[in-house]
């Protein structure tokens, strides 16, 4: 049975992000989930996408639309062009909703709004995303306990260096 949650791979070739390289993978993240402005994709599906990687894909890249339309297209040959020895580079947003801290004894207990939290160093990150393949495959080398996850978050979570892509997403 197949979900209506998988990503779909769209080979560099297709995009014509590397003319004729096979070492950028696109995926178009179809079905996925949004907390906020972040993406979020299916995690099992994630990880078979990941099991399925052939030798030599340096990068993935991951989208919201697919195919993407032509301006996500630039942006995408544009961060492949200006990313350096980082393992991920993403667009951003600034915070701009209020974003609180919150005490109480977990899920299915009351909560209860505590202080507020400085914006001013807080983003979201925005689609696309470009990663280092092997960056995100050591960060998912156990799989996620949360059903949908960010693949960004989860290679900044594993201890690798997420760099924000100069111009911010504007909505």
């Amino acid at each position: 049975m197949s979900s209506p949650h998988l990503l779909r791979p769209f080979p560099s070739r297709q995009l014509g992000l590397i003319e004729g390289d096979d070492r950028v993978v696109v995926f178009g993240v179809l079905g996925g989930r949004r907390l906020g402005s972040t993406l979020l994709v299916h995690s099992p599906t994630l990880l078979f996408r990941l099991d399925h990687l052939t030798d030599g894909v340096e990068l993935v890249v991951f989208v919201e639309d697919s195919p993407p339309d032509a301006a996500t297209v630039a942006t995408i040959d544009d961060m492949l062009a200006t990313m350096g020895s980082e393992d991920g580079f993403v667009q951003f947003q600034l915070a701009a909703e209020a974003i609180k801290l919150t005490r109480g004894d977990g899920p299915g207990s009351q909560r209860f709004v505590g202080q507020g939290i400085d914006r001013s160093t807080l983003v979201s990150f925005r689609p696309p995303e470009v990663l280092r393949a092997s960056a995100l495959v050591a960060a998912v080398t156990e799989p996620p306990t949360d059903l949908w996850v960010n693949p960004a978050g989860l290679v900044a979570a594993n201890g690798g260096r997420i760099a924000t892509y100069p111009r911010p997403f504007s909505a």
